[in-house]
């Protein structure tokens, strides 16, 4: 409930945001839960931060969606 709440959030204070008629903001978002993989990956020279996991996958495929159905939060 607090993603969804704090995603809400977000897109009211874009919306609300000035700016002319050309230069509107708007933002979108998508809120999936499941478990991840969080942290860094690799050797000390080379360390990546990144994100992994099944939820991240969905998300992914997702993120498309708001665009086609014209929702601001999937």
């Amino acid at each position: 409930m607090k993603a969804l709440a704090t995603a809400k959030e977000i897109i009211d204070a874009v919306s609300a945001a000035e700016g002319s008629d050309q230069n509107r903001l708007a933002a979108r978002a998508v809120v999936c839960s499941g478990k991840v993989y969080v942290g860094d990956l690799g050797a000390k020279q080379r360390s990546n931060f990144t994100i992994m996991g099944p939820a991240v996958n969905e998300t992914f495929r997702l993120e498309k969606m708001p665009d086609v159905y014209g929702l601001p939060l999937l």
